[in-house]
């Protein structure tokens, strides 16, 4: 017998691991606001670790994609390159488990707590909007709720990397922002007009490879067009 699977339904949660990021990280702050008046306030730690949880596991996910894609450039640049090119180095990662180690079913339990929560006769569809459990209408994606997503990806040499962009709808550019993974300000480092677009990340004093958090802001008519993406990582060689 198959082992059962639970996926909550597309009406009301998204399908893109870094859409259902943003909605868990929502219906967290918003579950917590209202639990007391729900009568849910034993259930705001649980969600709380289950969203944490969830929140590292996607931005792993994301790391181990853009890892496994600098790993193949780096085999391309060990393999077909002319003897005497320069020395190809190997990406930089490093992975955890979520820290929180919570149990399997963390869809089960969120299904479940939607159907508890819209039963409490304090719940309101207000609520719901907020939380986001109400199931969507057919309206346009207004501007406001676009938000694209990126895939990365290094060069072997010469701190260059490649950025990829979906989901722009009507942006007609975007901008590539970027700061070390240990922290500083953000750099605006490239701007662009197509679908993807490549990156010379200028590393200063560095001598090694450089992990860098990534980001994008889509544009329209000279002004920022939705939603941040959500932060991506590449580790770029010298």
């Amino acid at each position: 017998m198959a082992e059962q699977r639970f996926i909550p339904s597309q009406t009301w949660f998204p399908t893109s691991l870094i859409a259902r990021a943003a909605w868990f990280a929502n219906f967290n702050t918003q579950f917590a606001a209202y639990a007391a008046v729900l009568t849910l306030s034993s259930y705001v730690t649980a969600v709380g670790q289950d969203n944490e949880d969830f929140q590292s596991i996607a931005a792993t996910r994301l790391a181990a994609k853009n890892f496994v894609s600098a790993v193949a450039d780096f085999l391309k640049n060990l393999t077909e390159s002319a003897v005497g090119s320069p020395h190809p180095v190997f990406p930089l990662e490093s992975f955890a488990a979520p820290p929180n180690d919570v149990a399997a079913g963390i869809f089960q339990r969120l299904i479940e707590l939607r159907e508890l929560i819209m039963a409490q006769p304090t719940y309101t569809s207000e609520m719901g909007a907020a939380m986001g459990i109400e199931p969507a209408t057919d309206e346009p994606l207004s501007p406001g709720d676009v938000q694209p997503e990126i895939e990365l990806s290094a060069a072997a040499h010469f701190y260059l990397f490649s950025a990829v962009v979906t989901g722009r709808e009507e942006a007609d550019q975007w901008q590539v922002w970027v700061r070390p993974e240990g922290g500083g300000d953000w750099q605006m480092v490239a701007t662009a007009t197509g679908k993807s677009v490549d990156v010379t990340y200028n590393a200063g004093e560095a001598s090694g490879p450089v992990q860098l958090q990534v980001y994008v802001q889509l544009r329209k008519n000279n002004a920022n067009y939705g939603q941040p993406s959500e932060i991506g990582l590449v580790t770029v060689n010298p």
